[in-house]
């Protein structure tokens, strides 16, 4: 097989799981499912192939040190393995001569294409020439894993050197990332080494540590070279800090001539965009991050080459003799053959206008084989042959030593089919859609799609509805969403009467159990009962028909009874998903695991390597790759537990208790090193033995855990496949012997055959409640085999951590009461009971006659009788099991749990079939799910843990690999071809990246992407494949007018100044014997700087600070006295940074001490005692974490300077500002923490936190000393603006102005979000599809931030049109004071959540004593509504009311077109934007602010960027299918929007009001907008009229040039005829915040004026401002235009 072959082998295997879980059995439904999903592939489709480039070799490293340009070292050290001397391509010597030059650059270019060597080799170099001892370089990297990646190459150029002259390389270099040990640390910094790999971290910990400062301060290091690694990732506040970064190491280092060095990948501002464009697009980008001079000559970008011989013309005829002829065998036969041309043409690089070449747009093979079917005449299946062979065939051939001629990679993206829609009309004429819209026609007055959901054994279709009373209409009920532990909607299934009949189904339908004895309708069952409703299209409904209408039967959830079958379900199955199912069943998780199991197995016969069967994937959140890993390891692990029962039966025909266990451990034909810990263990030590054992005794007891009823809906067991019988020994027997029954009423007149259905439908019901009598379930039994499986069994095959193992249950005899958790009745209430009853028709004597039964099949070995006190109970002896191999298609109800009505009504030959998928499955599973096992990689995980998961994947050690981004950038797995991605990753960098991995030595590689139906973001570029494949990669957005931001560094430069060393934990700073943990005196003393050095501190700051050139519209609070203010406080900010820690440590301790006090004294209860113990255990454990002992100090959140920037005192890079945190009881308990915004909801009350394979819920409080009463807080709220105040006696907005009473506003007790306990649940199943995560109601709010003269932080636009008409009105502020409040869970009818004040556990409610936590609560309940805020930048859109009459629907659409925008303008994920419509009427705004930690710095381009809101529109229209020049609907069948457009699962209760053609002329009419700033509240044409009236009367150069930007609508200056502060000069205009514009008139052509405008102009130059002189004889457009990143691009140039 190859890579091909491989590739449609996944395709098949997903292509039967997905298949394998649902029958339809309405045939318009299923013909639409089999056309479009499989035969259309649309789930599927066809696979895209990307050639990767060659590049234009230049000369050898060789070369250039003969032409004198590098040292000798470099021919030496830089070399192949070959032992030739490394040849540079053309962009690496490019860039490499600018260094040279000393000069800095950024080199642009893709993956494996040696950015790495641009800089190596100057720095190399230099030290060569100086023989210095000092630190000369400072590489920084954004991840360690690409640290460590380099170190090794680095290593491999040092010891090959080595091996070749036998002398020790005389370059050092070290990597310091904080992982090191102690002593390693403290070797570097004794001996720095000439080149330091680093990440920013660990690049500020060198600037805050003394012990460091050696390696970058002036008096002691020699740098001169900086470079940053992967520059395109920095963006938002981590590029900020990183920016304010390099400047202070410039600063610190001295050395005005530091080479500042950046190596990204390709960026570009657009598709279409020339070489200039994007050289100067990164130049700005380069210009702002190292606040020094790029321009576009310092940009290198890669330089592409053909392989191929590009002067051969591929015509037709020699195309067609080439595709007839043989496959060229040689390198040089290959490079000349027409058809090797044509594919590198069509698959690999294109002429750009410049004639330079550029990389290929991708498109698929299958397109391929057309196109060139089209050109030959030649048939697609045979173009479609001869281009995989010559692909396959071009791996093999090289041109050089390394590298094949055709590397390419495969990329397959997969979709989820989550349901089908149809509206509410008949069967025969109703419309249907897959792609999940809301609305079905173009109307506003549409039908409305609803989901269907199918009866797993029928196939009949459901609608999913809400039921509105109110409103008399049923709503669209998507099973997918986010959950609520107390749902208080309505939601249920809603079946249309086919009209081919009447109304046929009736009250005589119903199951005859749903009945009591008199006729009557069990009580609970009435609200179930099927009701009659006539429905129309709008969702509207009556109980009697109306006009446009059809008869549909309604019943709520959970789902009890199927209208077509007549299968039915007990209340207590309370779990529709086993009863009905969507178009898929498989989620994220399910997919996952199938794709990735599936390539593993067929990767042997794909041609892949034995080292090279691994497979990496990818996620975006961290605890989705924990979710994962749990995921496939539990999918395996039960799999090939029931392919080894499955293979052992057909082995031995038939297994019993006695000998099951040994034979599916011979089945699976383990080895000791496969199960046991000592992976050394000697196979015939005694130790050895006791393995083998333990594992046939744990094999034993999983055997018997998964007899339990069908408990896995997404892995059906052996039985619900059809595979596997359990019979009874002696059931045949006892049923045939009529004496046994004669004195059993109900049995004796029973065939034999009845008599077994119906006893074995009892035996069945006891083994699958697991009431078996066997040693496994022995509670003695097994306390010592799970110490046994810990101390001898591996962590893949033993217990998990807190597994809890499953001890069997006992059916207590019908006379006596329950009186253990494990108790299960036999009452003839009981769910056995009743199928006895109505079964048996047993009377009035129901005990004596379940007694004798009971009594008659234990005399025969089936079941054993047992006694506790005075209770007896029963319970099946698994020595009567027998497991033996079947094969049925169709699978037998339950009738237990589920029925069957026998009604005319029904439909008898319905049946549920057997899941094909999983009988091949577990017939083929064992040998290749043996060895498979995936693990999570993020950074949740220990450094060590992490670097032991790198080596066992990197070994091909470890299949399966699920990481969050950690692995994303620059790591070199030479070996590895196969890459899956969980979901879409953010941008096209990202997926370059992670793709990137994949193939790195030429190897065919296939990437596998998975999109999830309800992610819009996935959805879209699932049908824009190329933009993510090969999409640009925009420079990131970098904003340094942040306040907290620029305050973190200076509190950074302040700390270096005082040269104090914090050392490893906190406890070291404080007192801790006293009880408010002051910092100690000494500290104290020492954190006082002296004037002078306060004074260098102060004057460092200024000097940073300045080279940010901020822009002062947007900082107001930057007055003359701000920096050394804040520097004044420093020491006292620096003692407030430690009350977060104080406060935990208070609780920890507290606790500790209540517990100490409880065990003081001997307590009677031992449950009372075990929980005081393991309270004192847990805070001890805390103190710990809080200590910083025992674990990497750089890695814990409580390492001082890492807690410092969590509290925001630093710079936080990634780090999240002010925490939540969630106490974690795992091993010795861990805290984790999210940024507060996320923790609003990933911590609200209840929810599910996924950690390391495990899950957690977010049970509990920490109460805080004080109380929780000290942290709340009774707000007002605005409804008018939604303004936030924190005072509830405010009578009057501060915002609008509105007047606030009842009917304006809302007053809200409100509590802050404080740090989580959290306690663990059952472990993580295969039934997980994704993280399960309860829905809450959450709002935003916000308030301006004041400036320095009270008034509020804001600047303010229009957008106006290109009749001048207003469109929109911005405002935006920065870092606003922007509040999250969760209100309570979504769909309950009340706000809050019930609360113990004193011990902080949730409750149910307000009345509830009794916790939901482990720990009991007292009764102090309180309802509150939790908040969190922080300071964000963020943005208001304001529709004007002269457009007319804008309804919630035009406001929706406008918000998530927005959104969409410009996430797809900046590259940014949905994640990072957030957005909602808040206020009333005229007020009603859209808000957007940025989501993520620090924000992402895109807001503000809206209002100084004129063209921005245009732009925005732009990629809003296409987004939304229009053509953007005739406004085309590209797109039909999207009548309203779906997820490709505007859906997506975040905005689910929108889609009604997502309407895309509302908005669409108003889009039209955005893009042709510009903005325009109001300044000091004027308008653009009122400040136009202000600027004009302030021009020199003498001057009409300045009038000529204001009309001109007026009339042209471009950038109007701040202020004109304004003297400068700092310089006694008045420019003519200016423009914020340091552009000084003069118009020159002739009188400036006199000498005497033209020295003196010079002298004063170049003295503004070294101030730091811009100068543009506008003369009065060069053509004023041509100099305007000359300046367009100043005056912006005029009306006529867009």
């Amino acid at each position: 097989m190859s890579i091909f072959k491989l590739h449609d082998a996944v395709i098949d295997d997903f292509s039967r799981y997905v298949q394998s879980f649902f029958s339809i059995k309405d045939n318009r439904i299923n013909s639409l499912v089999e056309q479009e999903l499989f035969l259309n592939r649309q789930l599927w489709p066809d696979v895209l192939i990307q050639l990767n480039p060659s590049y234009l070799y230049a000369e050898t490293v060789e070369d250039m040190v003969k032409l004198g340009k590098l040292n000798k070292l470099c021919a030496e050290v830089f070399r192949t393995k070959q032992n030739q001397s490394i040849k540079l391509f053309q962009h690496q010597k490019e860039a490499i001569e600018k260094a040279l030059g000393k000069k800095h650059f950024i080199i642009t270019s893709g993956t494996g294409s040696g950015k790495t060597l641009t800089y190596l080799i100057p720095i190399f170099n230099r030290i060569a020439q100086l023989q210095s001892q000092q630190v000369k370089a400072i590489i920084i990297y954004p991840m360690n894993a690409l640290v460590n990646s380099q170190y090794q190459a680095l290593r491999e150029y040092a010891e090959a050197y080595k091996d070749r002259t036998r002398r020790e390389c005389p370059v050092r270099f070290e990597k310091y990332t904080g992982q090191e040990t102690i002593d390693k640390k403290l070797e570097i910094q004794k001996n720095p080494p000439h080149i330091l790999l680093t990440n920013y971290v660990m690049a500020e910990l060198m600037l805050d540590r003394p012990a460091e400062h050696n390696f970058v301060d002036r008096a002691t290091s020699g740098l001169e070279f900086l470079v940053i690694d992967e520059l395109h990732t920095y963006r938002g506040r981590q590029g900020a800090d990183v920016g304010l970064l390099i400047r202070r190491l410039r600063e610190k280092c001295g050395n005005p001539g530091l080479l500042c060095i950046g190596t990204s990948a390709t960026m570009a501002g657009g598709k279409k965009d020339s070489k200039k464009d994007r050289q100067e697009a990164i130049a700005k980008f380069g210009e702002k991050l190292f606040g020094v001079p790029f321009g576009a000559d310092n940009i290198v970008e890669e330089t592409l080459d053909r392989s191929t011989d590009h002067r051969i013309q591929p015509t037709p005829e020699v195309l067609k003799d080439s595709i007839n002829a043989d496959l060229p065998l040689m390198s040089a036969d290959f490079l000349v053959n027409p058809l090797s041309v044509w594919i590198e043409e069509t698959f690999g690089t294109e002429i750009e206008a410049d004639g330079t070449l550029r990389r290929k747009t991708p498109i698929s093979l299958k397109q391929g084989a057309k196109k060139l079917s089209e050109i030959t005449g030649v048939s697609e299946e045979l173009c479609m042959k001869r281009l995989q062979e010559f692909l396959l065939a071009a791996i093999k051939l090289s041109a050089n030593q390394e590298m094949p001629l055709f590397a390419f990679k495969l990329h397959q993206f997969f979709s989820q089919g989550q349901t089908i829609y149809a509206t509410f009309e008949l069967p025969e004429v109703r419309k249907l859609s897959v792609e999940g819209e809301y609305y079905a026609s173009d109307g506003y007055s549409a039908s409305l799609f609803y989901p269907l959901q199918f009866c797993r054994t029928c196939g009949q279709e459901y609608y999913a509805v809400y039921k509105s009373e109110q409103d008399k209409v049923f709503k669209p009920y998507y099973p997918s969403m986010e959950t609520s532990p107390l749902d208080d909607l309505v939601s249920g299934y809603l079946m249309i009467v086919p009209e081919a009949q009447a109304i046929p189904w009736n009250f005589d339908s119903l199951p005859p159990e749903w009945f009591n004895q008199d006729g009557r309708l069990k009580p609970d069952y009435r609200d179930y009962y099927p009701q009659l409703y006539w429905v129309r299209p709008d969702g509207s409904y009556s109980e009697s028909k109306i006009p446009d209408s059809r008869p549909g039967f309604y019943q709520p959830r959970p789902f009890l009874l199927c209208l077509n079958c007549g299968e039915f379900y007990t209340k207590r199955e309370k779990n529709d998903y086993k009863k009905l199912v969507g178009l898929s069943t498989e989620g994220r998780s399910s997919s996952t695991t199938i794709i990735s199991s599936s390539v593993l197995k067929h990767a042997n016969e794909g041609g892949i390597t034995k080292s090279g069967q691994k497979v990496l994937s990818f996620t975006d959140n961290r605890q989705d790759a924990s979710l994962q890993a749990g995921h496939f390891n539990d999918f395996v692990m039960v799999s090939l537990l029931r392919a080894g029962i499955l293979a052992a039966i057909r082995k031995y025909k038939k297994l019993t208790f006695a000998n099951v266990a040994q034979a599916v451990d011979e089945a699976l034909e383990t080895t000791l090193s496969d199960i046991a810990q000592n992976k050394q263990l000697d196979p015939s030590s005694p130790q050895a033995k006791e393995v083998v054992e333990t594992f046939v005794e744990l094999i034993e007891y999983r055997i018997y855990e998964d007899l339990r009823r069908g408990w896995r809906v997404m892995q059906p067991n052996l039985e619900q496949c059809g595979l596997l019988a359990i019979e009874y020994n002696g059931l045949n027997e006892l049923c045939a012997d009529d004496n046994k029954w004669i004195a059993i009423e109900p049995m004796a007149p029973l065939t034999s055959n009845k008599r077994n259905e119906t006893l074995k439908v009892l035996l069945d019901h006891f083994r699958r409640k697991l009431s078996i009598y066997a040693s496994c379930f022995n509670q003695t039994k097994q306390s010592q085999l799970k110490k046994k499986v810990n101390q001898y069994i591996n962590e893949r095959w033993g217990f998990d951590e807190n597994e809890r193992l499953r001890q069997s249950s006992r059916f207590i005899l019908p006379q006596y009461q329950r009186i253990n958790e494990n108790d299960l009745s036999l009452s003839k209430s009981s769910l056995l009971g009743r199928y006895l009853r109505k079964t048996l028709d047993i009377g009035d004597n129901y005990d004596e006659i379940v007694n004798n039964i009971l009594g008659n099949l234990t005399s025969a070995g089936l079941l054993r009788k047992f006694k506790d006190r005075e209770t007896e109970y029963v319970q099946l002896d698994a020595a009567c099991l027998i497991w033996k191999e079947c094969d049925l298609e169709k699978i037998p109800f339950d009738p237990v749990y589920s029925g069957r009505v026998i009604h005319s009504q029904y439909d008898k030959e319905a049946f549920k079939k057997a899941n094909k998928f999983f009988r091949s499955f577990y017939s083929q599973g064992i040998l290749y799910l043996k060895n498979l096992e995936g693990l999570p990689h993020s950074a949740q995980v220990s450094y060590e843990e992490r670097q032991e998961r790198e080596k066992r994947f990197k070994d091909g050690e470890l299949p399966c690999l699920f990481c969050s981004p950690t692995m994303e950038l620059g790591i070199d797995i030479a070996d590895l071809q196969l890459l899956h991605l969980r979901n879409v990753p953010p941008t096209p960098a990202n997926y370059a990246q992670r793709s990137g991995r994949a193939g790195r030595r030429g190897d065919p590689a296939l990437i596998l992407t998975y999109c999830a139906a309800n992610s819009g973001h996935d959805q879209y570029f699932f049908h824009h494949q190329d933009d993510i494949v090969s999409g640009i990669v925009r420079p990131p957005q970098i904003d340094f007018n942040n306040e907290d931001l620029i305050k973190a560094h200076l509190h950074a430069i302040w700390l270096g100044k005082v040269n104090l060393d914090l050392g490893d934990s906190i406890i070291e700073l404080l007192v801790t014997a006293d009880p408010n943990y002051p910092l100690k005196d000494a500290l104290k003393t020492l954190l006082m700087l002296s004037e002078g050095r306060f004074r260098e501190c102060v004057q460092e700051a200024k000097d940073v600070v300045e080279s940010c050139s901020l822009d002062d519209s947007a900082t107001s609070w930057m007055q003359d006295e701000w920096i050394e203010n804040i520097l004044r406080r420093s020491p006292e900010e620096f003692d407030k940074s430690f009350n977060r820690w104080r406060e935990l440590y208070r609780a920890a301790d507290h606790q500790w001490q209540i517990a100490c006090e409880k065990l003081r004294h001997p307590l009677r209860d031992r449950d009372e005692r075990k929980k005081a113990e393991a309270q004192r255990t847990e805070a001890e454990h805390q103190k710990d974490l809080l200590c910083n002992f025992g674990t990497t100090r750089e890695e814990s959140d409580f390492y001082p300077y890492r807690y410092l920037a969590s509290e925001g005192f630093m710079p936080g890079y990634n780090f999240p500002r002010l925490p939540i945190r969630a106490y974690i009881p795992r091993a010795k308990g861990e805290y984790i923490s999210r940024p507060r915004f996320l923790a609003i909801s990933e911590f609200g009350p209840r929810n599910i936190i996924y950690h390391e394979g495990s899950k957690y819920e977010a049970g509990r409080l920490i109460v805080p000393p004080g109380g929780l009463e000290k942290r709340t807080l009774k707000a007002k709220i605005c409804s008018v603006c939604g303004y936030f105040h924190d005072s509830f006696s405010v009578d009057v907005c501060e915002n609008c102005g509105s007047v606030l009473d009842g009917s304006t506003s809302e007053i809200i007790n409100l509590l802050e979000m404080q740090n989580i306990g959290t306690w663990k649940r059952e472990r993580i199943s295969s039934d997980e599809e994704e993280r399960r995560r309860f829905g809450y109601d959450i709002s935003s709010h916000f308030r301006f931030s004041p400036e320095a003269g009270g008034e509020q932080r804001k600047r303010e636009a229009f957008v106006m049109g290109e009749s001048s008409d207003v469109l929109l009105k911005l405002v935006f502020s920065s870092a606003a004071e922007l509040f999250r409040i969760n209100h309570g869970w979504r769909n309950r009818r009340e706000n809050g959540f019930c609360l113990d004040m004193i011990k902080g556990d949730w409750v149910s409610h307000a009345t509830d004593t009794n916790s939901e936590s482990p720990s009991p609560s007292t009764i102090q309940i309180e309802n509150i509504e939790l908040f969190v805020k922080d300071y964000h930048n963020l943005l208001l859109f304001y529709l004007p009311s002269d457009l007319g009459n804008i309804d919630e629907s035009f406001r929706a659409t406008l918000q998530y077109c927005l959104q969409r925008g410009i996430e797809q303008v900046f590259q940014v994920e949905e994640s990072e934007l957030a957005s909602e419509r808040i206020g009333l009427n005229d007020k009603r705004a859209i808000l957007l602010y940025e989501a993520s930690e620090g924000g992402v710095g895109v807001l503000r381009q809206l209002v100084t960027d004129r063209d921005t809101i245009s732009k925005v529109a732009k990629a809003a229209l296409e987004r939304c299918h229009f053509d953007l020049e005739t406004l085309e609907d590209k797109k039909t069948k999207c009548t309203h929007s779906c997820y490709e457009c505007l859906l997506s699962y975040s905005n689910q209760k929108d889609y009604p009001y997502l309407k895309r053609h509302l908005v669409k002329d108003f889009l039209k009419r955005l893009m042709m907008s510009t903005m325009q700033p109001i300044t000091a509240g004027r308008n653009y044409e009122e400040h136009y009229h202000w600027l004009r009236s302030l021009t020199d009367t003498r001057s009409d150069l300045e009038r000529k040039f204001i009309d001109f930007l007026y009339s042209t609508k471009r950038q109007l200056p701040d202020d004109a005829q304004k003297a400068l502060a700092d310089y006694q000069t008045i420019p003519d205009f200016f423009y914020n915040p340091n552009c000084c514009v003069f118009c020159d008139g002739s009188v400036h052509d006199e000498p005497g004026q033209r020295a003196k405008d010079e002298i004063i102009r170049n003295d503004l130059k070294n101030l730091g401002y811009r100068v543009i002189v506008i003369r009065y004889d060069q053509d004023l457009a041509a100099q305007i235009e000359k300046y367009s990143e100043i005056f912006g691009k005029g009306r006529e140039d867009k």
